[in-house]
C-alpha cells in the first residue's frame, strides 16, 4: 500500500466530504496506538480510526468494531475532555507530508466555543496523534518526544506543535521536479521521484511514469506535469480507486502501473480492506511472542526433563541384574569365606558358571543385603521417574498442542483464550489482570449452519473443552483432524442422522482449523461424542477417542455458511 502524501491526500479528501459538519458521538482507545471516533453526518454513524501503530500507521473509515479496555487511558480522556461532543470542520493533509490534520470546534465548561486539531502522523515508527488548542500549543499526545542533541522537535503537553522537517520538493512543485529530473536518465527518473521528491512511494513512481509514457513522451517536463496533476489525483483524470485483492493486498487511488486490481467505489472501503487485515496480522504477531516465548521455555524444560529422566530410567534397568547378584551370594554362602574378593557360582537364571565379585571388608551375607538394599532403592525410583516421566511427556504433548494454537491464532480474541488457557495451565505466572466480575465464563467459539444441521467449532483448548463436553452430547457426530493438532468440531442434527454433505462440509471445517490446514487432502476422524474421553494427563482439551472412521477432506473455513 503506497502509504504516501499521494494516497492519503486522497483518502483525506474522501474523509472531508463523509465528516465535515458531522458530530462527534464517541472517542475510544481499544489499543494502546489506535483511536476510534464515532460521528453522525447527519445521515448515518461512521466510525474511523486513526492507528500509530508502527507497522500499519492508517486513517479511515471503517466496519471493523473492537472492545474496548475497562479502563480508558489517560490520552483517552483528554480527547473526551476537550472534542467528546465536538463537531468536525473539515479534514485534509498538511505540511506536504504524511499528516492529516482533523478541524474541529467544541465548547468549553463555560459554553464558549474553541478550536482544536486533531493532528495524526503516520510516519511508520514516528506515527503519532496529536491534540491541538486554537493556538497550536500542545494538549496531549499518544507517545511524547522529548528534544536532545539529535531532535530539537518536543512533542510535550504545552509546547507549541511544529511538524517534521521536510528537505525534499513536494510533488505538486512542477519546477521543483523539473529540476529534479533534468540531466538524467529516464531509467533514474523512478529512483529520483521516491528518493528526492516528497509525498512519492514507489507504486506511485511508477504509475506517474506509465501516464507520462501515455502522453507520448518522457521527458522532466511531462513527468512533473503528471506528478502536479497526481498531488490532488482525486481531482485529476487519474482518480480511479482500485483494489488488490490477491496475496499480498494492496489498494491505490489510480490504476497501478503493474498489478492485478479492480476498480472500487471508495478509497476508505479499499484501506479498510486492506489495513484491517494487515492490522490484525500484525498486532496478533506482537501478542504472540510474548507467549511464545513462556511456551518455548516450558518446551525446552520439559525436553531437558524427559532426557534427564530416560537417562535415569536406562541406570535403573541395571536393579534387576543387583537383584540376581544378591540372591545368588546368598545362595552361595557356604563357598564364601570373609576376606574372599569374588565367588564363581552357577547362575541358574542363564544357565551357566559366572564370577561375582565381593566386598572384602562386609561379610558375605553383610555384603547380599547391601545389595538388596541398593536394589530396592532402585525399584522405588523407577516407579517414581516412570511416574514423573509420563507426566513430562504428557506436558510436552499439551504444549505442542498450544504452539499449534499459537501459529493458527487469527485475532486477539484468539491470543486472550490462549493466554488464559496458558495461566491456568500454569505456564504463565503472572497474575490475570483484573475484569469485570461474571457469574460465569463465556467462552467464544465459531458456529456454523447448513441443511438444517448446527456445526460447532473450538478453535484452542478452553473452546475444544467448551464445545467437546459442553456443547457435545452424546449422540452427536465429533470429528477432529486424524494425528495432528487442532478443532474439536461437533455436528447436530435434528434428523438424528447426519447427511453425507454435512459430514463433509464439518469435515473440511476440522481440517482448516488443524495445523495441517496448507495441505491439500487431510485426514479426518469422526466417531459419536460418546466414544471421547478426556486424555489421563488431564490437560485442557486433550482426548483420546474409540471406534471412530476416518474421511477425506480438503481445508475449507466456510465462511459463507458462519453464523
Amino acid at each position: 500500500m503506497p502509504s504516501d502524501y499521494v494516497t492519503l491526500n486522497a483518502l483525506a479528501s474522501e474523509l472531508d466530504e463523509a465528516l465535515a459538519g458531522g458530530k462527534i458521538r464517541r472517542i475510544c482507545q481499544p489499543e494502546k496506538d489506535e483511536i476510534t471516533i464515532g460521528v453522525y453526518n447527519g445521515r448515518t454513524n461512521l466510525l474511523l480510526v486513526l492507528s500509530a501503530n508502527p507497522n500499519s500507521p492508517r486513517i479511515h473509515l471503517t466496519k471493523n468494531k473492537k472492545e474496548n479496555p475497562y479502563a480508558a487511558p489517560p490520552f483517552l480522556m483528554v480527547l473526551r475532555k476537550y472534542v467528546g461532543a465536538a463537531v468536525i470542520k473539515g479534514v485534509s493533509v498538511e505540511h506536504a507530508d504524511r499528516i492529516v490534520e482533523i478541524r474541529m470546534k467544541a465548547r468549553n465548561e463555560m459554553f464558549d466555543e474553541e478550536e482544536f486539531t486533531l493532528v495524526c502522523e503516520l510516519m511508520g515508527r514516528y506515527s503519532n496523534v496529536i491534540l491541538l488548542n486554537d493556538e497550536r500549543r500542545i494538549l496531549d499526545s499518544l507517545y511524547k518526544l522529548v528534544p536532545d542533541e539529535k531532535q530539537k522537535r518536543q512533542i510535550m503537553v504545552g509546547a507549541r506543535y511544529l511538524p517534521p522537517e521536510q528537505n525534499k520538493p513536494f510533488v505538486g512543485d512542477e519546477e521543483a521536479i523539473k529540476r529534479l529530473l533534468d540531466g538524467s536518465t529516464e531509467d533514474r527518473y523512478k529512483d529520483l521521484l521516491v528518493k528526492g521528491a516528497a509525498g512519492i512511494a514507489a507504486p506511485t513512481a511508477e504509475a506517474i511514469l506509465t501516464m507520462a509514457r501515455a502522453s507520448g513522451e518522457v521527458t522532466p517536463a511531462s513527468v512533473a506535469r503528471v506528478a502536479v496533476a497526481f498531488s490532488d489525483v482525486r481531482h485529476s483524470p487519474y482518480y480511479a480507486p482500485s483494489l488488490k485483492r490477491s496475496a499480498p493486498q494492496d489498494f491505490y487511488p489510480y490504476l497501478p502501473a503493474s498489478d492485478q486490481a479492480e476498480r472500487i467505489d471508495s478509497l476508505n472501503q479499499a484501506a479498510d480492506e486492506v489495513y484491517s487485515l494487515a492490522d490484525r496480522i500484525s498486532r496478533v504477531k506482537a501478542g504472540s511472542k510474548a507467549l511464545e516465548h513462556a511456551l518455548n521455555a516450558a518446551i525446552k524444560k520439559a525436553k531437558n526433563s524427559v532426557a534427564a529422566l530416560t537417562e535415569k530410567l536406562r541406570e535403573g534397568a541395571e536393579a534387576e541384574e543387583i537383584r540376581i547378584r544378591a540372591e545368588l551370594i546368598t545362595t552361595n554362602l557356604y563357598k564364601i569365606n570373609r576376606r574372599d574378593t569374588e565367588v564363581t557360582v552357577y547362575d541358574y537364571y542363564a544357565n551357566e558358571e559366572r564370577t561375582i565379585p565381593l566386598d572384602p571388608v562386609l561379610s558375605p551375607k553383610e555384603y547380599a543385603q547391601k545389595l538388596f538394599k541398593h536394589y530396592q532403592k532402585l525399584k522405588r525410583g523407577k516407579e517414581i521417574n516412570e511416574s514423573i516421566l509420563r507426566a513430562a511427556q504428557d506436558n510436552l504433548l499439551y504444549y505442542e498442542s498450544l504452539t499449534a494454537e499459537l501459529k493458527m491464532a487469527e485475532t486477539s480474541g484468539d491470543l486472550a483464550l490462549i493466554e488464559e488457557e496458558m495461566r491456568e495451565s500454569g505456564i504463565l505466572k503472572t497474575p490475570r489482570p483484573q475484569q469485570k466480575k461474571e457469574k460465569e465464563r463465556a467462552i467464544p467459539y465459531l458456529t456454523f449452519e447448513t441443511e438444517g444441521c448446527q456445526i460447532y467449532c473450538g478453535k484452542g483448548g478452553l473452546q475444544n473443552e467448551t464445545v467437546t463436553f459442553k456443547v457435545g452430547k452424546e449422540r452427536d457426530l465429533w470429528l477432529h483432524a486424524a494425528k495432528s493438532h487442532g478443532a474439536h468440531v461437533i455436528v447436530k442434527s435434528e434428523r438424528g442422522s447426519v447427511p453425507e454433505r454435512v459430514l463433509l462440509v464439518a469435515a473440511e471445517i476440522a481440517a482448516y482449523y488443524s495445523e495441517r490446514r496448507g495441505d491439500q487432502k487431510v485426514e479426518v476422524d469422526y466417531t459419536e461424542r460418546k466414544n471421547v474421553r478426556r486424555h489421563p494427563a488431564k490437560k485442557i482439551g486433550l482426548v483420546y477417542y474409540t471406534d471412530y472412521s476416518t474421511i477425506a477432506a480438503t481445508p475449507n473455513a466456510h465462511e459463507e455458511i458462519k453464523k
